[in-house]
């Protein structure tokens, strides 16, 4: 069961997005310049850093959560890609219009 999140991804039910004052910046070199908080994917059970952007940080909970969702689901996203060109290569027709279409 996944946690609910403003967003559509299933994001595993013992993993958060927190900030991190570790990974966090200065906007500037300037007197007065803001802080950047930066995020970081952790377990909440252990608080272990699952992700951490290579060393960054994320910039958004956007972007932790959705490296959180491919990280978790990366064969369910294979499977689906697999599914999807196989089906185009088994309905060449439909491929082609979709590809006059779109221009790709």
């Amino acid at each position: 069961m996944s946690k609910k999140h403003k967003h559509s991804f299933k994001f595993p039910e013992k993993w958060d997005v927190v900030p991190d004052e570790k990974y966090s910046t200065l906007e500037g070199d300037w007197p007065g310049a803001r802080m950047m908080t930066r995020y970081v994917i952790i377990n909440s059970e252990t608080n272990e850093v699952i992700d951490d952007a290579n060393g960054y940080g994320y910039k958004t909970k956007q972007n932790a959560y959705k490296a959180g969702y491919y990280k978790s689901n990366t064969n369910n996203i294979k499977s689906n890609r697999i599914a999807v060109e196989k089906f185009l290569k088994n309905h060449k027709q439909f491929a082609d219009n979709v590809e006059r279409q779109f221009h790709i």
